[in-house]
């Protein structure tokens, strides 16, 4: 698996502490001094850096380390300040166009100039963003056994890209949720072309690294939300299932995102990387990726905005690649258990809704697949008019959809300490739960409500049309990426 996300060391169970209010976790490479709240019962850090960032003072290479696998922090003497959140990494939106660029090339670019960049740095926005923030039940004192707490780690996601979002998210509720016997650790990663570059040139000359993130993996579930769900399936099939040393136990995907994912040498991300190359003036340079590793970072995010925008509607063009393997379909999987939670209809917000009185399906398809042969465009096409899903516009929600209260909530933490979401530390309305099964009983649950606003949980067996439409997309996803 050749994808961006990077893993890190955590090293807080095996830290030594300072007794007060304002406690000093000591990493080996820099002191950190968070905060404790008498209010919450609840130790904070935020703002650890886990990662040298990619270019600056604090670069340990003597050339930029964009599309390279993290390097260890630099050591600092001083005692760093880590009650407020790092600075953001560099986003931006998703697609607007109407129509797919990559459909037979990417066409003429313009390369980016000076004058049209904005500067985000006074707006907490950075390359130095490789962050995470740590949350720790109860204050910490001498003799506190905090290597013995579950750990989750959590990986954002935002409006399902892998362009956006940031680690500045609470995580007091999971704490509070798990009766005070999780730590909770929030990361930050590189995003847009920053982090998903890809290409046969980014491949020959970058690499991946996995790091241990805790001493017993057994204690350890990672849980995404988007495009982070989609990260999270990435550790889970990484390495064709035998990452070494272990990572984790359990994992939580919530609304998955997973579009389509090329083979890191595949047409579309080389159009990708040559259009990069030409928006950023580094055509004429004998070695491109050498060239975009030294541009400057306003350039660079006006060269990120300026190709997810132009990207077909409600996609983010840049995303995680593959090497060609199947690992999932192949049971090749890290960790014991998953935990999947989706939302109805969540294709509504990534589809135009200038064409909800104009979509045609297949035209849809073409555009949203540009791989997809004519006879697939077909027969998906008739697979979703036979779903029963209603109008035109509603079977492109649908496709794109596809693409993609206490009880619930307390099903979390309940999943993280014992790999049972209906095993809550408190109790809750939620019925008993039966494993899913794919190849026996494929029992789901609802978190919905009635009519007059009173809780509806209950469970269900996966629809026949939803598997229909899974079965059709499985038989074509060497021309989706998926």
């Amino acid at each position: 698996m050749y994808h961006r996300f990077l893993a890190f060391c955590l090293l807080f169970a095996q830290g030594s502490w300072a007794q007060d209010a304002s406690p000093i976790v000591d990493l080996g490479y820099a002191k950190y001094q968070g905060v404790f709240s008498s209010s919450t019962n609840i130790t904070r850090f935020r703002g650890i850096r886990y990662a040298s960032p990619p270019i600056g003072e604090y670069s340990q290479l003597s050339s930029a380390l964009r599309w390279r696998e993290p390097q260890a922090p630099v050591e600092v003497p001083e005692v760093q300040n880590a009650t407020m959140f790092g600075p953001a990494c560099p986003a931006t939106n998703n697609g607007a166009g109407a129509t797919n660029p990559y459909k037979g090339g990417s066409g003429s670019v313009t390369p980016v100039t000076s004058s049209k960049v904005k500067r985000d740095d006074a707006d907490g926005i950075s390359e130095d963003c490789l962050s995470l923030n740590v949350y720790i039940p109860g204050q910490l004192l001498p003799g506190n056994v905090t290597d013995r707490l579950l750990v989750l780690v959590f990986i954002h996601g935002e409006a399902s890209s892998y362009t956006r979002g940031n680690g500045s998210l609470p995580g007091d509720d999971l704490i509070r949720g798990s009766g005070y016997s999780v730590l909770t650790v929030i990361i930050q990663y590189r995003l847009g072309l920053f982090g998903f570059l890809a290409g046969q040139a980014v491949k020959d000359d970058g690499k991946v690294l996995y790091r241990k993130m805790h001493k017993d993996p057994a204690q350890v579930t990672i849980w995404g939300e988007s495009a982070g769900a989609g990260s999270v399936l990435q550790h889970v099939v990484a390495n064709d299932g035998r990452t070494s040393p272990a990572l984790f136990r359990g994992a939580i995907t919530s609304s998955t995102f997973l579009p389509s994912q090329y083979a890191y040498n595949d047409p579309i991300p080389e159009q990708l990387y040559s259009e990069v190359v030409t928006r950023a003036n580094c055509s004429a340079a004998k070695d491109a990726l050498k060239c975009l590793r030294h541009v400057d970072t306003a350039i660079l995010q006006a060269v990120n905005t300026a190709v997810v925008t132009r990207g077909f509607y409600g996609t983010f063009v840049f995303n995680p690649v593959v090497d060609g393997t199947e690992a999932l379909c192949q049971g090749k999987l890290n960790g014991d258990m998953l935990y999947a939670v989706t939302n109805a209809n969540e294709g509504l917000l990534y589809v135009d809704p200038n064409i909800s009185d104009s979509a045609v399906v297949a035209d849809y398809l073409r555009e949203l697949y540009p791989k997809l042969s004519e006879k697939n465009v077909e027969a998906g096409a008739a697979v979703y008019s036979r779903a029963g899903l209603g109008s035109a516009f509603d079977q492109v929600v649908a496709i794109m959809s596809d693409y993609f209260v206490t009880a619930f909530a307390a099903s979390f933490p309940g999943f993280a300490s014992t790999l049972n979401p209906a095993d809550t530390f408190k109790p809750t309305i939620l019925p008993a739960w039966d494993r899913y099964k794919l190849t026996g009983k494929k029992t789901e649950m609802m978190f919905n409500k009635t009519e007059d606003g009173q809780p509806l949980i209950e469970p269900f067996s996966t629809s026949a049309s939803l598997l229909t439409r899974c079965a059709f997309w499985e038989s074509v996803a060497a021309q989706t990426g998926q």
